[in-house]
Parts: structure tokens; sequence; C-alpha cells
């Protein structure tokens, strides 16, 4: 249980530093949970999370760094690969 108890203290530590931290526990997670999305409902709903969290970070940050430059999400021309080739 070292990895579990490691990220409840991080988290703990973080809220403590006043930084928007969440640990999500569950008996059924395993390492490598979010691997099971698309497989398992529960994986796919905290992959879910973990990406609103990102979304709502990126948006503040940008509002407080004034850029206003749009977002594009996903960003065009890449996949999981990286940006793709375009001939010409």
């Amino acid at each position: 249980m070292r990895t579990l108890d490691d990220s409840i203290r991080f988290v703990e530590h973080a809220v403590a530093a006043r930084v928007d931290a969440h640990v999500d526990v569950g008996e059924w997670m395993v390492h490598g949970f979010v691997g099971a999305v698309g497989q398992l409902q529960a994986a796919t709903e905290s992959l879910n999370r973990i990406g609103q969290f990102f979304a709502r970070t990126i948006c503040s940050i940008r509002q407080e760094l004034k850029i206003q430059e749009p977002l594009e999400w996903p960003l065009s021309n890449q996949g999981a690969e990286g940006p793709s080739e375009r001939s010409g």
C-alpha cells in the first residue's frame, strides 16, 4: 500500500499548500487503473474527471495570463503519434 499512502500524503501536502488537489481511492482500483478506459465504466469516468480538471486548470491559467488566442482541442493535426505529416 505504499503507493496509496504516498498518493494520499502528496494530496494532503498539496491541499495544505492551497493547491487544488484531489485523490479518488477505491478498493477496486489497481495500479494502472486508467488503462482500463473503455472496458471499465469507473476507469472511463475517472479519466473524464482528470480531463475536466485539466480543462478547468488550463482555462484558469489562460484567463490569469490574459491569453486570448483560441485554444484548439484536440490539437489540430495531432494524434497519439504527434503531428501528422502533410504533403504539399
